[in-house]
């Protein structure tokens, strides 16, 4: 049995059911899916935590091995994040694919696609609108903004979790239909399990909530849109808000858990940024601003960028403000049409509240905002637009034809947006320099494109290299890893004595970092300033004990 929405849900489909049916929908999703991601399967790994999730990473590249597996549950704090999940999974793809990075890629694509499936699966079981469900999941499918979680593949923490999420969504659908305990301990497991993958959805309670309110009607009492229940224990539960509240605690006690194991992993990684250097006033700026810019994303999804750094002036007045009054509009103007269009509110509050995590108040790295963040969010907003749009065509009396032809369009553009995003993630050098075409002032774009280049034994490609370095250190003269490389592009180039100030710059900012003394020592020993290259290696000489054996070989070698 179906939960129905709509007093004749039947009626009004069947006149486009001529247009498809549910297996005809979920074969399109995947060859959507299939048209826009396959080409992954020819992409490289990426320099940009690829190489700390994977090429990097003795773990994953040793496969489900036991010590491998040990150290996935291992709270460590690496790559400032517990999620055990998602190294099983890269430790598994490293033994079906070995160093291929296309299986790796194919492993993101075919999560997406059963996300798709699931999103389709979901709303169509709640409403009983496969073609309103289908043009959601197509949306979530193809568009653009998804591609980051797609085509890198260190975000396999953005498919996973959110394909348990999904199905934590759909048992507890099932529970709210049969009043089975094994549904809702399923809900909860799943939950459990998306959280073990990224702790992005400790919101999801809300959203067992939000659907309780539409499409489930179980929220307030006499709904005047003839939502109904086909379960008679579920109607014995509905409109009791203090209970439907109560059904959520376990939930709510789980996510609370994992908001604390996210802040200590964060914590201990060293990515969450400082208070002083960026207040809560910046952040809520910031985060005012980011809702705005990613609602415009969604509408026109070009000039999409792997980094968007962080205003270095903060954000101005007049811009928070403007943001600020749009937001309230909007919230205002859902609420003025909730008896009458229910869905624009749940689709709205969907969007508001599973972005708070990653908004920017408690600020994780240095970006500004992050296409990644609007995985699920963004079917909040797709949901409302579809539904909103279809009733207004209703209501107008739209032909049917004329209304599949708008959503194929929509569809083939969004879709040939994202076919053309996807081709900048097929390697570091191409992303890179697409980053450096569409914003302005992108420190890490230019590091990490000089790190790509520094790959390639040339020396054309080594001043290229320097220059990139040379500028990101103009826009962040603070970060250490770019005077690392430069440094070391320096030192490959001969400029002995300039790699040195670099070298020093880096150990300056991290003193812990020995491959940079071990460097420095070497490049005094070349330019024969013995002195100096004492002090220097008398420090490393303290550190011994913690060197790897190579670094101990090579300080031996000195």
């Amino acid at each position: 049995m179906s939960v129905v929405v709509g007093s004749a849900p039947r009626e009004r489909e069947s006149s486009s059911s001529r247009w498809g049916s549910p297996p005809l929908y979920r074969l399109a999703l995947a060859l959507l899916v299939l048209l826009v991601y396959g080409q992954t399967a020819q992409f490289e790994f990426l320099k940009y935590d690829d190489n700390e999730y994977i090429t990097e990473n003795p773990h994953v590249l040793a496969g489900l091995s036991p010590d491998s597996v040990r150290w996935a549950f291992t709270p460590s704090g690496y790559a400032a994040n517990w999620h055990p999940l998602i190294w099983l999974s890269l430790m598994l793809d490293t033994e079906l694919f070995g160093f291929w990075a296309g299986g790796f890629h194919l492993t993101n694509v075919l999560l997406h696609a059963l996300n798709s499936l699931l999103v389709f699966g979901l709303f169509s079981r709640l409403t009983n609108r496969p073609a309103r469900s289908f043009m959601v999941a197509a949306l979530f499918a193809v568009h653009p903004l998804h591609v980051e979680s797609v085509a890198w593949i260190t975000e396999r923490k953005d498919v996973l979790s959110t394909l348990f999420a999904l199905l934590s969504l759909n048992a507890y659908v099932r529970f709210v239909e049969r009043r089975q305990a094994g549904f809702y301990l399923g809900a909860w497991f799943c939950l459990l399990l998306s959280l073990l993958s990224k702790q992005m959805f400790v919101t999801l309670p809300c959203i067992y909530l939000l659907l309780d309110f539409w499409p489930l009607g179980r929220l307030l009492p006499d709904f005047p849109t003839g939502q109904s229940l086909t379960s008679r224990q579920a109607q014995a539960f509905q409109f009791k808000p203090w209970r439907l509240v109560g059904e959520k605690v376990p939930f709510a006690v789980l996510s609370a858990a994992f908001c604390l194991v996210a802040v200590w992993a964060q914590s201990a990684g060293k990515a969450l940024a400082d208070w002083e250097q960026l207040p809560l006033l910046e952040r809520l700026d910031n985060a005012v601003v980011s809702y705005v810019i990613y609602l415009w994303q969604t509408v026109w999804p070009v000039n999409l960028a792997v980094f968007y750094p962080y205003p270095p002036e903060g954000r101005s007045a007049w811009e928070v403000g403007a943001c600020l009054l749009l937001l309230l509009s909007i919230t205002g103007g859902v609420l003025s049409q909730t008896r009458r269009r229910p869905y624009l509110l749940m689709g709205w509050l969907w969007y508001l509240i599973t972005l708070l995590p990653v908004i920017g108040i408690v600020q994780v790295g240095e970006q500004a905002h992050a296409d990644r963040y609007m995985y699920f969010p963004l079917i909040g907003l797709a949901l409302s637009g579809t539904w909103g749009l279809a009733d207004a065509l209703e209501a107008r009396g739209g032909n049917v034809r004329a209304t599949w032809l708008m959503a194929g369009t929509v569809l083939l553009v969004t879709g040939g947006l994202a076919w053309m995003q996807t081709r900048y993630w097929r390697d570091s050098i191409t992303l890179f320099q697409h980053a450096l075409q569409v914003t302005d002032e992108n420190w890490l774009a230019h590091a990490t494109l000089a790190s790509a280049l520094m790959d390639v034994p040339s020396p054309d490609r080594l001043r290229e290299a320097e220059c990139h370095l040379r500028i990101a250190l103009e826009f962040k003269p603070n970060y250490a890893t770019a005077h690392y490389n430069r440094a070391l592009v320096l030192s490959d180039l001969g400029d002995l004595s300039r790699a040195n100030v670099h070298f020093r710059e880096a150990l300056a900012l991290k003193p812990e970092h020995v491959r940079a003394r071990l460097l420095l020592c070497l490049n005094l020993k070349r330019l024969g300033l013995t002195k100096e290259l004492a002090k220097e290696r008398a420090e490393l000489d303290a550190r011994r004990d913690t060197l790897p054996e190579e670094l101990r070989s090579a300080l031996d070698a000195l």
